[in-house]
């Protein structure tokens, strides 16, 4: 299991205690993603934080930074998958 950003090749990190939380919102988000031609261009962030606002967190600079990690992570393994 990765512990962080810098461990994670290839893969989201795994849901865990810790970050257990942002898979919840993450799981709620993928119905906010923008797609086009070439499939995953990215979450919708204006949708995002009504969704976490919704969901009772405060979207701040942390939960941001793990969304777009996430995001970067999807984004990757479509890329690698065509």
């Amino acid at each position: 299991m990765c512990a962080g950003p810098s461990e994670c090749v290839g893969h989201a990190p795994y849901p865990t205690p810790g970050n257990f939380p942002i898979w919840e919102m993450y799981s709620d988000l993928m119905a906010q993603v923008k797609s086009g031609m070439g499939g995953f261009e990215g979450f919708d962030y204006v949708a995002a934080k009504l969704v976490t606002e919704t969901m009772g967190h405060e979207f701040n600079r942390d939960l941001y930074d793990r969304l777009k990690f996430l995001e970067v992570q999807i984004f990757e393994m479509n890329q690698e998958s065509e």
